[in-house]
């Protein structure tokens, strides 16, 4: 039985033009510009396509993901209540 390893590497070709196309949102594509991008569909490094922890302008809680931020909070939130409790036993 003969492999299809050109219909296969034509199928991803054509997957990868369209996600290109995607990515780049396109609608119509009069300079032909998705082929040149889809073998390279990495975002660029600005800071506006970085996410919040590459940001190099960002400062404290702008650096952590949001996942980072609720278990922080809930650190923070566990201390006082520790610290409350704490209070209660002394005497002083």
């Amino acid at each position: 039985m003969k492999t299809d390893k050109r219909a296969i590497r034509r199928h991803h070709r054509y997957r990868m033009i369209r996600k290109a196309k995607w990515v780049l949102g396109l609608t119509t594509d009069p300079y032909n510009l998705a082929p040149r991008y889809a073998d390279n569909l990495k975002r660029c490094g600005c800071c506006l396509c970085l996410g919040p922890c590459k940001n190099p302008w960002g400062k404290g809680r702008k650096l952590l993901t949001k996942q980072e931020i609720k278990i922080a909070d809930a650190y923070t939130a566990m201390e006082r209540s520790l610290d409350w409790e704490k209070s209660l036993w002394d005497d002083g």
